[in-house]
C-alpha cells in the first residue's frame, strides 16, 4: 500500500493534524500521528480482518484532552521520572518543569508527545518524524533535533530514535504504547502472559522515584523471567505494588537484545519487544477509570492495556550507576526499538 494520509482533527489553536498509514493492507499496517509521533493504531492480520492491538485515541482533541495518559507517543526528553526536577551535568544544576509531584515525568510539562513533529521522509513502508527541542526546553540544555522513523518489515514494526544537540544533555526517549492483543477495546488484559528478561527490578517510593538500588527479583511478584498471568502480578499482595505494576526492569545484556514478550493465550498472538535500551518499564494501565474513550469508542478501565517501554531508568541523570544518557555536543546518539509479531 502507498502511504495514505488524512485529516486527524484540529489543535486548540486551530492547527491541523494528520494521520499516516504505512505498511501491508493485508498484512500489519500502522497509522501514526504528527502529534507526539504517536503510534494511534497497529493493526495485525487475524481471521475476518485486521485486528488494531493498540489503545489510542480517535481524534486530535482526545491526544491534547488526555495527553497525560501518553497513549503510543513517543517520550522524551527523559522518559519516566527525575527526582525533584533537576539534575547535575558537568557541575551544572539543571532545574526541569515539574509535573508529576515534584518530579519531572516524561519529559516535563510540555515535552516531546506534547509536540506536532514534522515529516521529513515517507514511503510506503517508512515514515520519519523530525523535532527540534530549543535550548532549555522544559529546562533541559541545549538544542536537541530528534528524528523518529518508523519502518513496518513484514511481522516487524521498527521505532528508530536519534538525536543531536549543541551542548551537552540528556537524551532517554521511549515509545508509550498500551498493548492489548485480543484487540483494542476488548477490556482487561489480566490473562496475557508476559515474560521479561530481566533478573533485577528497581524499587520505587510511592511516587515512584527510586528507593535504592537495584535488587532481585527473585520471590517477588516482579519475577517475569518465566510467562507469568498479568492479573496474579496486578493484583499481589506485595509492598512495591499498590495500584499495579509501574516498575523499571534491567534488561539482561547489552545492545539490541530481547527485552519482553507479551502473549493473548486466547487469540494465540504474540508480540516480542527488542531494544538496545538498559530497562523497560512495565505499567498495567493504573490508572484509567474511564473518562478516556478508545478508538472503538469504548471507554477504557484500569487494566484494560499494558505498557512496555524500553528506556533508561528512572533518575538515571542523578544516579550514573544506572547507565547513561548524556548526550555530548555535536554527538549522535541512536536507540531502536523493535516489535515482532506470531500468531
Amino acid at each position: 500500500m502507498a502511504t495514505s494520509f488524512r485529516h486527524f482533527g484540529n489543535l486548540p489553536d486551530g492547527s491541523p493534524v494528520t494521520a499516516f498509514t504505512i505498511g501491508d493492507a493485508d498484512g500489519i499496517h500502522v497509522t501514526l500521528l504528527e502529534l507526539g509521533a504517536a503510534v494511534q493504531s497497529l493493526w495485525v492480520p487475524a481471521d475476518g480482518g485486521p485486528t488494531n492491538v493498540v489503545l489510542g485515541h480517535s481524534d486530535a482533541e482526545g491526544y491534547v484532552r488526555y495527553a497525560d495518559d501518553y497513549m503510543g507517543v513517543v517520550v522524551g526528553r527523559y522518559a519516566n521520572r527525575i527526582a525533584n526536577a533537576t539534575f547535575t551535568l558537568d557541575g551544572q544544576t539543571h532545574t526541569l518543569g515539574v509535573n508529576n509531584g515534584s518530579a519531572c515525568h516524561h519529559g516535563g510539562p510540555e515535552g516531546f508527545s506534547h509536540r506536532v513533529w514534522s515529516v521529513t521522509r515517507s514511503s510506503s513502508h517508512s515514515i520519519t518524524f523530525e523535532l527540534t527541542s530549543p535550548h532549555l526546553d522544559q529546562g533541559f540544555p541545549g538544542e536537541m533535533t530528534v528524528l523518529a522513523t518508523y519502518t513496518v518489515e513484514g511481522a516487524v514494526v521498527v521505532l528508530e530514535m536519534e538525536a543531536t544537540a549543541d551542548r551537552a544533555t540528556v537524551f532517554g526517549p521511549t515509545s508509550h504504547i498500551y498493548w492489548n492483543l485480543a484487540g483494542e477495546g476488548s477490556g482487561g488484559v489480566d490473562d496475557h502472559r508476559l515474560t521479561v528478561a530481566a533478573g533485577q527490578f528497581l524499587p520505587v517510593d510511592d511516587d515512584g522515584i527510586p528507593d535504592g538500588a537495584l535488587r532481585s527479583v527473585a520471590d517477588t511478584p516482579l519475577d517475569f523471567r518465566h510467562p507469568v498471568r498479568l492479573g496474579n502480578v496486578m493484583r499481589a499482595d506485595h509492598a512495591q505494588l499498590h495500584n499495579g505494576v509501574d516498575h523499571s526492569l534491567h534488561v539482561t545484556g547489552h545492545g539490541l537484545r530481547h527485552a519482553a514478550t507479551l502473549t493473548d493465550p486466547v487469540s494465540g498472538r504474540s508480540v516480542e519487544v527488542h531494544s538496545d535500551l538498559p530497562a523497560v518499564q512495565v505499567y498495567t494501565s493504573n490508572f484509567f477509570d474511564g473518562r478516556t474513550v478508545g478508538t472503538s469508542g469504548t471507554r477504557y478501565r484500569q487494566g484494560d492495556g499494558v505498557a512496555l517501554e524500553p528506556q533508561f531508568h528512572p533518575d538515571t541523570p542523578n544516579r550514573p550507576e544506572l547507565g547513561d544518557p548524556v548526550l555530548r555536543a555535536g554527538a549522535v546518539r541512536k536507540h531502536r526499538i523493535e516489535w515482532r509479531f506470531q500468531g
